[in-house]
């Protein structure tokens, strides 16, 4: 096996213990005498640690009334907007998630471990970290990144399709969607800030009987999030692509 054969989604399989044991092994021996395997393999080992990791660092703090409220499909928008905390800079707003026990499991909702945010407490299964970790990763991002609304990119199985782009006060989010082919998926926020795509909301859509209630539960997290850090309005498809064009 040489190095140029093995491509993202290898490794990510590798990370995950996904890879039939000889693969496995060629390559655990390939990334010893190759620094640049060995890199990439310790860059997707710390997407996968961070949201695995996050299940230890819950915050204690209730979730604030609005995101509960727009998780669970009770609070139009507008209101979410005027509940929510419009002092705080946008770099706080990003950041400040909350988590919060017995929160309905219709609403699905789970914070990421970007820009300070956690994954709600005892809504994420064990076995669901390695889609979480491949949806919300850094090569799935900047694919994202060169993706117009309604394109879809794939990368390690799972395909994503960003649907708006928004502006924020220094930077830029946009709202996409990602599934696994086991049916796994997540509505989820990835905000361009100070040169770099991170994850501060992702929240699980479910299958079956259970979808359509998660996915409304996913739109209203995501749209009252946008409207608690002021996003702008959607850009136009020709925007979108000019900001694609220059790197956002």
């Amino acid at each position: 096996m040489n190095p140029e054969d093995v491509t993202d989604e290898m490794l990510m399989a590798f990370v995950d213990g996904e890879l039939e044991p000889e693969e496995a092994e060629r390559i655990a021996a390939l990334s010893g005498r190759d620094s640049g395997i060995g890199t990439r393999i310790a860059r997707f080992e710390r997407s996968r640690a961070a949201v695995a990791g996050a299940f230890g660092a819950v915050r204690s703090e209730p979730a604030p009334d609005w995101l509960v409220h727009a998780a669970l499909g009770a609070t139009p928008i507008a209101s979410a907007r005027r509940a929510a905390d419009t002092r705080k800079g946008f770099g706080q707003r990003l950041g400040a998630f909350w988590s919060r026990d017995g929160l309905a499991v219709a609403a699905s909702l789970v914070l990421v471990a970007g820009l300070g945010g956690y994954l709600a407490s005892g809504l994420l299964r064990s076995e669901e970290t390695p889609f979480l970790a491949r949806a919300t990763s850094p090569e799935l991002l900047d694919r994202l990144a060169l993706a117009r609304s309604g394109e879809t990119v794939r990368v390690a199985q799972v395909s994503a399709t960003p649907i708006g782009s928004y502006p924020v006060a220094g930077g830029i989010c946009r709202i996409y969607e990602a599934n696994a082919q086991a049916g796994a998926g997540l509505r989820a926020l990835a905000c361009h800030v100070e040169g770099q795509w991170r994850v501060p909301l992702a929240v699980r859509q479910g299958n079956g009987q259970s979808y359509q209630t998660a996915s409304a539960a996913a739109l209203g997290a995501v749209d009252a999030y946008l409207d608690s850090i002021e996003a702008g309005s959607a850009l136009s498809a020709n925007e979108e692509a000019a900001r694609i064009a220059a790197g956002w």
